[in-house]
């Protein structure tokens, strides 16, 4: 048999806590459920009532003072406070990842860099002398006059 919903409770719910909250009986879970009512009519789950061992609990004053304390519109007043916060942190952790992404790259093109002397290295102590093994090549143009033979690059 389900509990009935006491309205004394519902009416606490509502003014102590938010309009928009409602209780209802979940008869698979045997528990009672909040939801809160958005403005989209959509119906979100906020809790299940139950005690720390998964226990029933009954609707009562800790559960209205436990969704007070969930409840952050009622912490800060202004509502431009929050979004600027938002913002302000929001813009901090980019920094954040910005600074390490380039440290990560800094630390993979030291590494490659490494590498790259390495191989030269290895290479040149086995006779292989290639101007490729450095990477990048440069091509020069010069002008028609100049015997390219006499130039050593």
């Amino acid at each position: 048999m389900d509990p009935i919903l006491d309205q004394d409770f519902v009416k606490r719910l509502h003014k102590e806590v938010d309009k928009s909250l409602d209780v209802e009986w979940c008869p698979t879970q045997k528990r009672w459920v909040i939801y809160y009512n958005n403005t989209f009519g959509e119906r979100i789950i906020i809790t299940v009532i139950r005690n720390e061992d998964d226990s029933y609990r009954p609707l009562d004053t800790r559960t209205i003072e436990l969704l007070q304390k969930w409840d952050m519109s009622k912490t800060v007043n202004d509502p431009k406070y929050i979004f600027s916060e938002q913002y302000r942190k929001m813009k901090e952790y980019r920094q954040i990842q910005k600074r390490k992404h380039r440290e990560q790259m800094r630390d993979k093109s030291r590494d490659m860099g490494q590498l790259k002397w390495k191989h030269a290295m290895a290479n040149y102590n086995n006779g292989i002398i290639s101007p490729r093994q450095f990477g990048r090549q440069v091509v020069y143009s010069l002008p028609l006059n100049i015997n390219p033979k006499k130039i050593i690059i």
